[in-house]
C-alpha cells in the first residue's frame, strides 16, 4: 500500500491461535512524492512502485525489502505499471507516454 507521502507499507498476513492478523512488516521510504501505482512480479519477488516524483523504484522483497534500483525516463508523474511477461515491465505517465522496460 502506498501513500501520499511517498511511503510504501509492506503488510504480512499471519496465522495465529486467534485467527488471521495483519501487521505492518516494513515501511519503504524512497519516493519523494505520492506513490501512484505498484506492480508485483511474483516469479522474481520484485515490487515496482511508481510515483509523482516521475521514478519507478524496484524493490527486492524477501525477508526484508531492499531498494534494488531506480528506473528513470518519464517526464511526468507515473500513472500505471504492469508486468507484461517474465522480462518486461510497462509504465505509463499522466501525459500518455508509455515505456517498455527490459528486466533481463
Amino acid at each position: 500500500l502506498g501513500d501520499v507521502s511517498g511511503c510504501i507499507f509492506h503488510f504480512l498476513l499471519e496465522e495465529g491461535s486467534k485467527g488471521r492478523t495483519v501487521r505492518v512488516a516494513e515501511r519503504l521510504m524512497e519516493h519523494r512524492d505520492k506513490v501512484t501505482c505498484m506492480a508485483w512480479h511474483s516469479k522474481q519477488s520484485l515490487l515496482f512502485s511508481g510515483s509523482n516524483d516521475k521514478t519507478i523504484i524496484v524493490w527486492t522483497v524477501k525477508e526484508s525489502s531492499v531498494k534494488t534500483y531506480e528506473l528513470n525516463g518519464h517526464q511526468r508523474p507515473l500513472s500505471g505499471l504492469s508486468i507484461l511477461n517474465a522480462n518486461q515491465l510497462i509504465s505509463s505517465a499522466i501525459d500518455g507516454f508509455v515505456i517498455f522496460w527490459d528486466l533481463s
